[in-house]
C-alpha cells in the first residue's frame, strides 16, 4: 500500500510540473504577443499624431489670411463662378495656328516611282537596275 501511495504522488507531482510547465509557456507567449501588439499600436498612434500635425500645418498654411487676400485679389469679382471646377480651371486663350507653330520649310520634292522591270530574272541584274535608279 505505502508503494502504491508513493507512485500515485510521484505521478501526481510529475503531471503537476508538467501542466506548470505548459502554463508557463502559453503565458509567457501571450505576453510577448500582447507587448509587440502594444509597441504595434503605439507607433500607430505616433504615426497619426504626425498626420495631425502635419494636416493641421497644411491648413494654417492654406488659410494664412495673407494668401487668401492674394488669392481674393487675383480673382475677377465681375463674374463669381459657378462651381470650383471653374475657379480651379486656368483661362485658355484661343491662338492663330500661326503664332504657335514655326513656320515650315518647304518639303522636298517626292521622289518619282518608276516601275522595275526583270528582263533576266537574275537577282543581281535587279539589284543593280534598283540601285541605278535609286541614283
Amino acid at each position: 500500500m505505502n508503494i502504491l501511495k508513493r507512485n500515485t504522488i510521484t505521478i501526481l507531482l510529475v503531471i503537476a510540473v508538467f501542466g506548470s510547465g505548459m502554463a508557463l509557456t502559453f503565458v509567457s507567449q501571450y505576453v510577448y504577443d500582447t507587448g509587440r501588439a502594444l509597441s504595434k499600436t503605439e507607433q500607430d498612434i505616433t504615426d497619426l499624431q504626425w498626420t495631425i500635425k502635419s494636416l493641421k500645418a497644411e491648413q494654417a498654411y492654406l488659410t494664412r489670411p495673407e494668401r487668401l487676400e492674394e488669392l481674393a485679389n487675383a480673382m475677377d469679382h465681375s463674374r463669381p463662378p459657378k462651381t470650383y471646377a471653374q475657379a480651379a480651371a486656368p483661362v485658355i486663350t484661343a491662338q492663330p495656328v500661326a503664332m504657335i507653330l514655326p513656320p515650315r520649310k518647304s518639303a522636298p520634292p517626292a521622289p518619282s516611282r518608276q516601275p522595275v522591270t526583270t528582263e533576266n530574272k537574275s537577282f543581281s541584274n535587279l539589284l543593280s537596275q534598283i540601285e541605278g535608279k535609286a541614283r
